[in-house]
């Protein structure tokens, strides 16, 4: 009779255990259930050439600040060229790094420092592309080592 009233116990506080585990394993939680809504609401077609093709005009903005260091235009030929255009100084060549995802990593120098006289400087900048928009990050390494941190915002230039 203590065997069966002992087995009767175990199966009363096991099966309801069992089937809640159960329950949580089928429902997403944490990074699952993070990574789901990313994945379902994800509509933001991938980086192309042909996404970027075109000019577009930006400003380049100190890290911590919304002092503006620069304004530029980054042109996207169609036949694969890359350019930029400072406030001063003539059209300069861009290698475009690395596109995957929405982001796209461009570098451009060494050219002549806006901020710094008489010393230049190589740029690299991180940029997401949403729409006629980009946004991102800019490392700037100077000829000397010192480096500037800042972010930079472009859109799109439409023909009329």
């Amino acid at each position: 009779m203590r065997a069966v009233a002992v087995v009767a116990i175990c199966l009363a506080t096991a099966v309801p255990s069992i089937a809640h585990a159960q329950q949580q394993s089928a429902a997403p939680s944490g990074a699952r259930a993070t990574k789901a809504k990313r994945t379902a609401h994800s509509t933001v077609a991938p980086v192309t050439w042909n996404r970027l093709t075109g000019t577009w005009n930006g400003r380049a903005y100190r890290a911590k600040t919304d002092s503006v260091i620069s304004r530029f235009s980054l042109t996207f030929s169609p036949s694969r060229k890359a350019t930029v255009q400072r406030q001063i100084g003539p059209q300069a060549p861009v290698r475009v790094l690395a596109m995957r995802g929405d982001s796209v990593v461009v570098e451009y120098g060494p050219l002549p420092s806006i901020t710094r006289p008489g010393h230049t400087a190589t740029m690299r900048e991180v940029l997401h592309v949403k729409g006629d928009a980009m946004r991102g990050s800019l490392h700037a390494t100077f000829d000397d080592g010192r480096t500037l941190n800042g972010r930079v915002e472009l859109t799109r230039h439409r023909m009329p």
